[in-house]
């Protein structure tokens, strides 16, 4: 019993060091392999190209702020949702997001799109949104003219990757740029207002402090209705977008997605190496076969145990009294040298011959049951007892 159990603690101190191990030498890969070109902008994600800091200052300043993880679809079932931050998003919308979102925007939303790619079409293509590479081109970008966006904002730091915003065929007011395009833009739709930011490193983690970029970004927050301000995480794969794939492979690429950015990934393979090791080492033969040691139970109670539990599942209950009797008449007959005590009645017995007119009376119970009458397992208890008393009794005076 002891050596499972030293076995098992040592499998547990051993997985324990492995996770201690992993823990300790464990590296953010994919926050290394992160740029400012490709850099997660989530605002899960507390790396520098995040935007996690910019989520938490609109939190610790009392605006209501949330993490949408479901499709924008179902945008309109939120009701106390007036403004809609879209970062950065790397996963594509689908047409009834895009139509759902022109929807929300017409009745009086409040849409703000930071991204250094913007193709999207409204009102039936009367105005297109795009964006317009200006790679190592932006001269000095400066405040347009005077807004509520550019209120207390003397510079603003951009990264060479901005892009500039455009809106064809919509009333765009210009807040920040050059003289070759606008980084910043805004216009009215319907009853809603559209933002269209061409550089996320402005709320970004590594850029929002730099320069009057965090007065500009509660500025752009500060012209919102009042309301819950939400911020779009399901086209940054969290939430619901991973019912898309379906199936256990689906499941099993999210369970990846979920855990690859942690160290559970290769604890897992450390230990499942391990257990396959100890499996094999566990299963294979090194020497010939030799066959399982057999214990030799001979004990004389339990063999007589083991008939007497066979006999009472079986019934055989007339069997048992049967070989009983013979025993007893057998053993009970030779103490006294003769079978005539069979016939002897007790109150023929002398003083001297109180042994015999006990043997009479067990061999006459004994006559008795074997000739079919019935006899208890009480009665049987006691009469068996009694042979084995006397027994004793006998054995001891000689």
């Amino acid at each position: 019993m002891k050596q499972p159990v030293t076995t098992s603690l040592i499998l547990f101190a051993i997985m324990l060091a492995i996770i201690g191990l992993n823990l300790l030498f464990y590296t953010d890969t994919e926050g290394e392999s992160e740029h400012e070109w490709n850099g997660s902008r989530s605002t899960y994600s507390s790396r520098l190209f995040g935007t996690r800091g910019c989520y938490l200052l609109l939190r610790d300043l009392g605006y209501q702020v949330v993490q949408i993880e479901e499709p924008l679809n179902n945008l309109k079932n939120h009701e106390k949702i007036t403004g809609l931050f879209i970062i950065g998003p790397p996963l594509p919308y689908s047409s009834e997001e895009l139509a759902a979102l022109e929807e929300w925007v017409k009745a009086g939303g409040y849409l703000v799109i930071i991204d250094r790619e913007i193709n999207w079409s409204m009102a039936d293509g009367a105005i297109r949104m795009t964006t317009q590479s200006k790679f190592k081109q932006w001269r000095l970008p400066h405040i347009v003219q005077p807004t509520p966006f550019t209120m207390g904002v003397d510079k603003v730091q951009l990264t060479e990757f901005a892009q500039a915003v455009k809106a064809e065929g919509a009333p765009v007011t210009d807040h920040v740029g050059d003289q070759t395009g606008s980084v910043l833009i805004d216009f009215r739709y319907g009853k809603g207002r559209m933002v269209l930011l061409g550089e996320p490193y402005i709320v970004a983690n590594n850029g929002i402090k730099v320069s009057d970029n965090l007065v500009l970004s509660l500025n752009i927050v500060r012209d919102i209705p009042a309301g819950v301000i939400a911020f779009d995480e399901y086209h940054h794969g969290y939430g619901a977008y991973a019912l898309n794939r379906s199936g256990m492979v689906g499941v099993f690429l999210n369970l990846y997605d979920y855990f690859k950015q942690t160290p559970v990934g290769g604890v897992l393979a450390q230990l499942g190496f391990i257990a396959g090791i100890w499996v094999y080492s566990r299963g294979r033969r090194f020497t010939r076969p030799v066959p399982l040691p057999e214990e030799q139970r001979r004990r004389s109670l339990e063999y007589a145990t083991s008939l007497a539990s066979l006999a009472r599942r079986l019934g055989l209950r007339s069997l048992a009294l049967e070989n009983i009797h013979r025993y007893a008449k057998q053993r009970l007959t030779s103490m006294v040298g003769s079978e005539r005590i069979m016939t002897m009645p007790p109150s023929q017995a002398t003083d001297g011959d109180t042994d015999q007119g006990e043997i009479h009376q067990l061999l006459l119970k004994s006559e008795t049951s074997a000739s079919g009458q019935t006899m208890s397992d009480h009665e049987l208890l006691n009469w068996v007892k009694r042979i084995r008393e006397f027994e004793v009794r006998r054995r001891r005076m000689k």
